[in-house]
């Protein structure tokens, strides 16, 4: 007879009981379902393996809340169950907190649960940082590990579970990129993403590459702190049932000390982006280094404003430099931006002759387009056909302010930025991409104390896409950019176009 044992996931606390060892035939005519289940996973990894569990909790496989009561012991609150039920039935799952509600401790949980329910199973775990790794998420699993009410198959070091050949659960930090390449099992394999909204963007295409296979989980936490990337797309985009939010009031007195929300309340006020975060899981309508509030864009998605024929057109163009680039065009006609057209490649010929197409339908007063790289080209043809072509260096010197701004780019941008904080601007209620890269932009400071825009290589270098669209805007609402580029003024003869 061997030592393996098994257990019943009845949620009554039940102990391991019987050894496989000792199992004659009228024992496996009593088995129900699910331990008949358990006993074909396990006698499966056995096969497969040559290793044998010492613990059997297969039958915990869709029940991690019985699992933490039973076998760690451990008591969730309403919300952490809740969790922990969508991840036995989703394949995705993401968490925005305040502080102090236990959501690392519930990553931690399901993150035993899973590898000691599944035989072969593999977990990986990430946060922003090593010290973020191994001092919160990894903590909270060793102490739950270590005092667990029944026995855990494996042993748990500072950051790694080993429990026999190909099934364990790691611990990294996003610097390491090489450990994301796609750990593989048929027994299931989850990524814990602890922290989320600090996670570099590169993690989640790799991440992408073991989410194919079957039993594959992911499990996104952490408090909302920007308004943008993965982690703040997964809070709008996912199904509801994948996605939760905690608020400060919602967690018990037990887990959370009751006046400390009072505290944040006076310390910071209900409208800071501090007390949003912290207190009520909310994502920051404007962080202090961002140009564009969400909230902002989002109200001018669709917003009316009536056509002005005495306006005319304007149209701003952003010339695509490298493969996974957009060039974009966007028409305005006085606040409204009324017509966008976005295409990708390389031919200078062919998006000069793109916009050519939109200048015969609109026949706009003001043509701006960035000159920098292939846009160069574009504006040569536009202007020796005769079209009111500007080709804006967004990368010299401000015009108007240059004791504030360290060039073209962030004076323009800010004055896009007041265009929508007032409310006089109206972008295209579908353009999704559009409001994603107007809330990505940051500025710094240079050692001149000049405002100082994210640059595009910037962006990339954090896994964020060119800011094409948001570009092409700019350039679309920009004013007395011209005199860089000769230009016709009133453009060709309007002669057999309507």
């Amino acid at each position: 007879m061997n030592d393996t044992t098994t257990s019943s996931a009845s949620g009554s606390g039940a102990r391991p009981t019987k050894s496989y060892g000792s199992f004659l035939p009228k024992d496996l005519a009593r088995l129900g379902r699910q331990e008949l289940e358990a006993l074909l996973f396990q006698l499966d990894y056995q096969t497969k393996t040559k290793t044998e569990c010492k613990y059997d909790y297969t039958a915990y496989r869709d029940h991690p809340v019985e699992f933490c009561k039973d076998v760690l012991g451990v008591t969730l609150w309403s919300k952490q169950r809740e969790i922990l039920r969508a991840l036995a039935t989703e394949p995705r799952v993401s968490v925005r907190s305040c502080h102090g509600a236990g959501k690392t401790f519930v990553a931690a949980c399901g993150t035993i649960w899973f590898v000691q329910s599944r035989p072969g199973s593999v977990a990986i775990t990430t946060a922003p940082t090593g010290r973020q790794v191994k001092d919160l998420l990894w903590r909270r699993i060793n102490a739950a590990f270590h005092q667990a009410l029944l026995p855990m198959n494996g042993r748990c070091l500072t950051t790694t579970m080993d429990c026999g050949y190909e099934w364990y659960a790691s611990g990294y930090a996003t610097d390491e990129q090489v450990s994301f390449q796609g750990p593989h099992s048929a027994q299931g394999v989850l990524f814990v993403g602890d922290e989320a909204s600090g996670l570099a963007e590169w993690v989640f295409p790799a991440v992408q590459g073991f989410m194919t296979q079957d039993d594959a989980k992911m499990l996104l936490i952490g408090n909302p702190n920007h308004a943008s990337g993965y982690f703040y797309e997964s809070q709008r985009r996912w199904p509801k049932p994948q996605r939760f939010k905690i608020s400060a009031f919602d967690v018990p007195e037990w887990v959370l000390r009751p006046d400390w929300k009072e505290e944040m309340r006076l310390d910071y006020g209900v409208d800071s982006p501090t007390y949003a975060i912290r207190v009520l899981g909310d994502f920051p309508a404007q962080s202090e280094s961002s140009l564009f509030s969400l909230a902002d864009c989002e109200k001018a998605m669709g917003r009316w404003f009536d056509f002005v024929p005495e306006d005319g057109f304007a149209l701003g163009a952003d010339i695509a430099r490298y493969g996974t680039d957009e060039s974009v065009a966007y028409v305005r006609n006085g606040y409204k931006v009324v017509h966008a057209e976005y295409w990708r490649g390389h031919d200078t010929m062919q998006s000069a002759g793109r916009i050519t197409e939109l200048c015969r339908r609109f026949w706009p007063h003001t043509i701006n387009v960035d000159e920098i790289g292939l846009g160069a080209g574009v504006v040569d043809k536009l202007s020796e056909d005769g079209w009111p072509v500007s080709g804006v260096n967004v990368g010299q010197a401000a015009r108007a302010r240059p004791q504030e701004y360290d060039n073209l780019r962030m004076e323009l941008f800010m004055e896009l930025a007041a265009q929508f904080a007032a409310g006089t601007i109206s972008i295209p209620e579908d353009d999704q991409p559009l409001v994603d890269q107007l809330t990505s932009l940051t500025y710094s400071y240079t050692s001149r104390g000049k405002r100082k825009l994210i640059s595009k290589e910037e962006l990339r270098k954090n896994g964020l896409k060119s800011p094409d669209r948001a570009d092409a805007l700019m350039l679309a609402y920009a004013t007395d950019v011209g005199g860089w580029v000769a230009g016709g003024t009133a453009g060709p003869a309007r002669s057999g176009w309507a």
